[in-house]
């Protein structure tokens, strides 16, 4: 019962966090990244300094990360699913793709996908669509570390329901990508 009111505070901590975060989407013009082609990451790279979740170096990445035996994904904690990554060419986490065991409410999917990207992190978009839901952040830790692919630190998040049709209260796939440019929602889900 206490997993659960904490579960449920969280929750509405993390609405109310959402609420009060300024709308960058109201700031400067779009401006446009180089596209990254993603690629396998490699294994056996050593850890360095920087960020440990998306954005980070792969060797510290997997540093932080069990993989799941006679697989190239990973364990989510407390085995809540698998999570793939690709990289840049640089060998930073750049996309990430988590498969949740269990399907999980749209709010605690966002929070989920928060937890993995730097703690300055700012919304600058949260639409749905009849297929997903698509969300935009910036982080200028993400934009320190990762200058070449992502030098306005901008993340897109994908929430995907099992159905082809997007449902706020079952999602089992979350999509973490570098963003091209702020503010684009046209990528299709």
């Amino acid at each position: 019962m206490r997993f659960l009111v904490g579960i449920i505070a969280a929750s509405c901590l993390l609405l109310t966090a959402c609420r009060t975060m300024p709308d960058l989407a109201h700031g400067p013009a779009p401006s446009s990244a180089p596209e990254t082609a993603l690629v396998g990451c490699p294994d056996g790279l050593p850890s360095q300094p920087g960020l440990t979740d998306f954005g980070a170096y792969i060797g510290t990445w997997q540093a932080n990360h069990a993989r799941i035996p006679q697989s190239t994904d990973y364990v989510i904690a407390a085995d809540l699913g698998r999570v793939g990554v690709q990289c840049d060419a640089a060998n930073y986490v750049v996309a990430e793709d988590f498969t949740l065991t269990f399907q999980v409410p749209g709010g605690r999917a966002v929070q989920f996908a928060l937890t993995d990207l730097p703690a300055d992190s700012r919304r600058i978009f949260d639409h749905t669509h009849p297929a997903c839901r698509t969300l935009q952040y910036q982080s200028n830790k993400l934009s320190a570390q990762l200058p070449g692919d992502d030098h306005a630190g901008l993340v897109d998040i994908t929430l995907r329901s099992p159905s082809r049709t997007y449902n706020l209260s079952a999602i089992s796939i979350v999509e973490i990508r570098i963003a091209t440019s702020s503010g684009d929602d046209s990528r299709p889900c």
